[in-house]
């Protein structure tokens, strides 16, 4: 998710050390794992827009050009997602914002459920399935532009 294996490490590092030095705010609400993997969530997404800060990096995709879609065919799309190529679905991933990356990891990785998304975001289920759907938009987008495949 971070772009390269030695920041990787230094995040696995963070990551475990932030989670035994917080174990005590385990509450039990959800699965261990689930919160050792909303602790990685967030290590993550702010370690990239720390380095975008530095680095001065702009998203491709402004948010203010996204449009609400309404009444998608979710199979439809979650089809689409899945006749990319794997090494086609690993360049356009690398592609999209870190946000988009991880909820589409969540969702098609990691089988979380909408309700679980939400959950472990701090988001409605409406708003984890927009958000889904546009991020899931910007992946056939840049397909589309990257591959010459039509919708």
């Amino acid at each position: 998710m971070v772009g390269n294996e030695m920041d990787a490490q230094d995040l696995a590092q963070s990551i475990l050390l932030k989670a035994f030095l917080n174990i005590s705010k385990f509450e039990g609400r959800s699965s261990f794992s689930t919160w050792v993997y909303a602790i990685t969530y967030n290590s993550c997404i702010n370690f990239i827009k720390s380095r975008r800060r530095k680095d001065h990096i702009t998203d491709e995709f402004d948010e203010k050009h996204d449009k609400t879609i309404e009444n998608v065919d979710e199979e439809i799309e979650n089809k689409r997602i899945f006749e990319v190529e794997l090494e086609q679905l690993k360049f356009l991933l690398d592609k999209i914002k870190p946000e988009d990356k991880m909820l589409l990891l969540m969702k098609y990785q990691d089988n979380l459920s909408i309700d679980q998304i939400a959950k472990e975001l701090d988001l409605t289920n409406s708003a984890v399935k927009m958000r889904l759907l546009r991020a899931r938009g910007r992946v056939q987008k840049l397909r589309e532009k990257h591959f010459s495949v039509n919708s």
